[in-house]
């Protein structure tokens, strides 16, 4: 009787589990990379947003504070808080921008902050 090459059926199907658990991890890395991704660009606009307000409250010191904004097709909010600091006359200016589709407004869902120090009264000596 002649001698038989090839694989058996055993050794397939162990080859074809191997590799779908492979390609399946394959495939939750490229979905974790592409959410990453979206994050990553709803940051960056919202940094944009943030420093479009701090500008915007330079060139117009009476602008509105807490507002709404639309930025590439998302609604933004901007929230500005104002605190003291131990010199007169500055105040500490924070900037927190979060997505309207993802409120609550608590600091920690914010997709950026800046903070700057501002002068509020008179003139710097």
């Amino acid at each position: 009787m002649p001698k038989q090459t090839g694989f058996t059926l055993i050794e397939v199907l162990v080859a074809l589990a191997v590799a779908s658990v492979a390609l399946a991890g394959l495939t939750r890395v490229l979905g974790v990379s592409v959410q990453n991704q979206s994050g990553l660009q709803e940051r960056m606009v919202a940094t944009w947003v943030a420093q479009d307000a701090l500008l915007s409250e330079q060139l117009q010191p009476n602008a509105e504070s807490s507002r709404e904004i639309s930025q590439l097709g998302q609604a933004w909010r901007l929230e500005v808080k104002n605190e003291p600091t131990l010199v007169p006359d500055f105040q500490q200016r924070y900037y927190q921008v979060f997505l309207v589709s993802e409120l609550p407004n608590d600091a920690k869902y914010a997709k950026a902050s800046l903070a700057t120090v501002v002068l509020t009264t008179g003139t710097a000596q």
